[in-house]
């Protein structure tokens, strides 16, 4: 870091199934700008390759995820999903059942 590189690290977890991630980087502008920025969460989380976001309520909803949309690709693609190796993010018991 002090060499103005990005650090990523990934932290060995217990349980296989969670992923925890560290990282670290030098930006060129001051933490006021930083802060004002990262707290306009609906701004942030805007990018360029991100059709969408949102934010679940607390509790979660159904209508949360009402516009989530699985492809019939992206279901061909889960038949193949293994602990620690599939499309998407899932507990290895619910690969199991798909």
């Amino acid at each position: 870091m002090e060499r103005g590189e990005t650090v990523v690290k990934v932290l060995q977890r217990p349980e296989q199934r969670d992923i925890a991630v560290f990282g670290i980087v030098t930006l060129g502008v001051g933490r006021e700008a930083y802060v004002a920025k990262a707290r306009d969460l609906s701004t942030t989380l805007r990018a360029p390759g991100r059709t969408r976001f949102g934010i679940f309520q607390t509790p979660a909803v159904a209508a949360d995820v009402q516009d989530v949309l699985i492809t019939a690709q992206d279901v061909e693609d889960m038949k193949d999903c293994k602990p620690g190796n599939c499309v998407m993010k899932l507990p290895a018991t619910d690969m199991q059942r798909l």
